[in-house]
This record gives structure tokens, C-alpha cells and sequence, in this order.
């Protein structure tokens, strides 16, 4: 993934120590390089042959103008255009069942979209239009979708992330034939797929894909990795109770719609707990959209949960005192995505959120974050400000860290259930309102009834008497 590729120490760690792995990864268009070399990192490709079907693999990385320390992605034509890859179609074409493209690319994306129709057209070439299941990651969404309305041998999914979710994608193919270069071939095409999805990892679920039951599931290893792991999520107290939400807040949602968590941010985290009065000037936040990483469900919120959401340990920062028209500058600027090289141009969000305002205050203090504050930095050349060295914040809460200012917001004021008093749960006053509201309509609804059952009751006494 793109944050691993960022990290050189990593993809060197990885590139020596593959051998090690009994399935080396397969990496169609990612090279090491060394030395000014560059070497193959796992396989291109793989090819599997199990419980008779055939599939092909493939794994390719989003590609665009992006420099990493020590790897190198290749563009798409560098790698359809190669001889490995040609070679491994007139091997494979007409021999396989499904191919299983696994992208680090959002599904629906354009770049996946673009991946699945050049795989498809390469398949028209031997007159078979195979299966793809495209298996996405990296936009931390939840998609069950076909690639191409009018194409129905093809599906993409995205599983969200962090194994919060879990598609389980079944397959039901049929045998067809096809001709080519007047020869008959055997292949398969699509006569049904359906999906069993899940809002959790299940170890019973995932057992039963390998016809296993828990107790065969779990190897030796893997019940002694399990207990390390219980032990470390009770270290750190990862299941300790934070919060608990009514909604659920979604990560990827505008900041316009209620169940947004970029929203949580920018009108209710940053007023409660970051912004103060120490400036004149008016207090403006910027928050990032890939700042929150996944979606805070409804009900409990443990630690785990705010981790998850919010990792990132960044220090609050500001830029002090800056004109309505450089403000407005500043932020137009990160959001063009000036301050990097490979822009996904298909991104639902902006790259930054603000709140609307028409600039017209007299000055601004821009709050972020030490690792947003840079990329602000970038557009003072284009946006004509003086070079102004970044601050850090005093915030109210005293927790001046995004990932604690997070947490603890979580604690103090998204806590919506019964609310604890005297050592007695005592109901919030909006439940108390609510069932004064309810025993009201009751008492208006049975007194209505008791008046129509009297008047029916007199009016037969009347009907007998006549």
C-alpha cells in the first residue's frame, strides 16, 4: 500500500525478508530498486489450480507520478506492453476460470475501472470474456458492485478496513467454449454470484470457508498469537469504554450531512477543545478528510474504536494572524493538490474541509495539525504570504494531540446514554421530556377513546329503548 511504499525502511525490510514467506506476494507493478537497480519484488503473477478451479492473480498498486524512497510503480502501459505479461497470457488465457485482480485503489475508482477494462480487453483478444472479481482497498469504503453495468462477469468489492467488515463472495460458474485460432476451448463465464457480509470478523464464518470448525481453525500458533493478543488489548486497555453514540458517524461522509465525522471535528471537537480566545483574530480550522479513518459506529465506543478512527499523535498547530484574501488563498491552494504530485482526480471529498465563511473578518489563525501545517506552508509562495513559522496550540482541554484531544472529547461529551448520579442512573432530560411527551398523547388518546366508547354506549341505550 501507499503508506508502506512511503516508508523505505519498510519496503527494504519486506524486500529482504520475503524468502522467508512460504507465498511470496505478488506485486504485477511494483520493482525494488538497489543500487540504481531494480529487482522483482515476489511474483508478477500467480497462477492456482484448487478444487478445480483455475485463477489467475494479479496485484497491482495505484499508479501515478508519486516518488518513493526505494520502489519504483510502474505506469499501466510499461506493464501491458511487457513481455511477462504478454508471455502470461498465451500461457494462461485460455486456461483459467476467474482471474482475481487485487488493486490498492478504491472500488469504483477510475484508475480500478481502468485496470479491470484493459484486463477485459486482453482477455477479448483470445475471444473469452473471463470472470474478474476485483478486490479492492484504500478508500476504506464497504462495495459489493458490478465493474461495468453491461458487463455481468465482473465484480469489485472493498471490505472498509481494519477488519471491521467482511465479504464472504460466492461464485457459481458454468462451462462454455469458446474458439479460437479455429480451435475449441473449455472456459467459464458467470451464471451466478451472491456475497454473505459481515460487520465483524468471525472466526466460526471464516472456518467454514475451509470446511473447519473453530476448534480445527484455531493451529496451535494461532490460539497462543490469539491469547498475546488478548493480553496486549488488556495492557493497553483497548476495551475500556469511552463513549457511546447514538448515530453512527460516518468517515467518508460530507461535512453537510449529520452522520459526518469530518463534521464531528470541525463544529464540535475543535469548538469544545481546541479553539480559545487567546487571539483576536477569528479561529479557523482546517481539517484533512483522510484525518478520520474509519467510521464510529452506533452504540459503545471503546478505545480501540478511537484509536482506529483517529491514530494519527500530531500536535495542534496554528498560523497566526493572516489577511481574509491569504486564508482563502492557502486553502484553495491545498485543495487543488498542489502540495502533491499524484492527484486522484475521482476523490468524492475535497482535500480539506473548512467551515463556509466569507472572509471577511479582519485576520485568521488557521489551526491544524504539525503534519498539515506544512502542506499549508507549500502555497506561501503562490499566495504571496511571508514565511510564518507555525505555533503550537494551547488548547483548552490542556491535551494539545489529535489522537488524545479525540479520545478525550469521546469521554467528555459523546456519552449519550444513561448518565450516572448519586451512584443511580438518572435519565438525561431530553428522555424525561420524551416520556412526559408520550404519557400526554396516551392520557389524550384513552380520554378520546373513554368519550367515543360513552356516547356508543348511550346512543345503543337509546337505539334499545326505541
Amino acid at each position: 500500500g501507499n503508506h508502506d511504499l512511503g516508508s523505505g525502511d519498510a519496503m527494504g525490510y519486506v524486500f529482504n525478508n520475503f524468502y522467508l514467506v512460504k507465498h511470496k506476494q505478488i506485486a504485477s507493478n511494483v520493482v525494488f530498486i538497489q543500487n540504481n537497480e531494480e529487482y522483482q519484488f515476489g511474483e508478477k503473477y500467480k497462477y492456482v489450480v484448487k478444487s478445480g478451479v483455475r485463477s489467475l492473480i494479479l496485484g497491482f498498486m495505484y499508479t501515478g507520478k508519486n516518488k518513493y524512497p526505494n520502489t519504483r510503480v510502474q505506469s499501466d502501459e510499461e506493464v501491458f506492453d511487457s513481455i511477462w505479461f504478454e508471455e502470461m497470457m498465451q500461457k494462461y488465457a485460455l486456461i483459467t476460470d476467474i482471474v482475481l485482480l487485487t488493486v490498492h485503489i478504491g472500488a469504483n475508482k477510475a484508475q480500478t475501472l481502468s485496470f479491470y477494462k484493459e484486463i477485459r480487453k486482453q482477455f477479448q483478444r483470445f475471444n473469452y470474456s473471463v470472470p474478474i472479481h476485483v478486490l479492492c482497498g484504500h478508500a476504506h469504503k464497504n462495495v459489493f458492485a458490478v465493474c461495468d453495468k453491461l458487463d455481468k462477469n465482473c465484480v469489485q468489492t472493498e471490505a472498509h478496513c481494519y477488519m471491521q467488515y467482511y465479504h464472504q463472495v460466492f461464485w457459481e460458474l458454468e462451462e462454455v467454449e469458446v474458439v479460437f485460432n479455429n480451435r475449441s476451448h473449455l472456459v467459464s463465464k458467470v451464471k451466478n454470484y451472491s456475497r454473505v457480509k459481515q460487520n465483524n470478523f468471525d472466526k466460526e464464518l471464516i472456518g467454514k470457508r475451509f470446511n473447519l470448525s473453530v476448534q480445527q481453525f484455531n493451529t496451535e500458533n494461532g490460539t497462543m498469537l490469539m491469547q498475546k493478543v488478548d493480553k496486549l488489548l488488556e495492557t493497553y486497555k483497548l476495551k475500556q469504554q469511552l463513549g457511546f453514540a447514538k448515530f453512527q458517524y460516518n468517515a467518508k461522509s460530507p461535512i453537510d450531512k449529520n452522520d459526518s465525522m469530518l463534521r464531528l471535528w470541525l463544529f464540535a471537537v475543535f469548538p469544545a477543545l481546541i479553539q480559545n480566545n487567546l487571539s483576536s483574530c477569528t479561529q479557523f480550522n482546517v481539517v484533512r478528510t483522510a484525518q478520520t479513518r474509519t467510521t464510529i459506529r452506533k452504540g459503545t465506543i471503546t478505545l480501540d474504536d478511537a484509536v482506529i478512527s483517529m491514530p494519527y499523535q500530531y500536535k495542534i498547530q496554528y498560523l497566526q494572524n493572516l489577511s481574509p484574501s491569504q486564508t482563502k488563498c492557502l486553502v484553495d491552494w491545498v485543495n487543488k493538490g498542489k502540495w502533491q504530485i499524484g492527484i486522484d482526480n475521482t476523490a468524492s471529498l475535497p482535500f480539506y474541509v473548512v467551515p463556509n465563511s466569507t472572509y471577511e473578518n479582519t485576520c485568521y489563525d488557521i489551526i491544524a495539525n504539525e503534519f498539515e501545517i506544512p502542506r499549508l506552508q507549500m502555497g506561501f509562495f503562490d499566495c504571496e504570504v511571508p514565511f510564518i513559522q507555525a505555533k503550537d496550540y494551547a488548547c483548552s482541554s490542556k491535551i494539545c494531540r489529535t489522537d488524545l484531544v479525540f479520545q478525550h472529547y469521546l469521554k467528555t461529551f459523546l456519552n449519550d446514554d444513561f448518565i450516572l448520579q448519586s451512584n443511580k442512573f438518572t435519565l438525561p432530560l431530553s428522555i424525561v421530556c420524551s416520556i412526559c411527551w408520550l404519557i400526554c398523547v396516551f392520557a389524550v388518546i384513552f380520554k378520546v377513546i373513554s368519550t367515543a366508547s360513552k356516547h356508543s354506549y348511550q346512543k345503543l341505550l337509546k337505539d334499545e329503548e326505541k
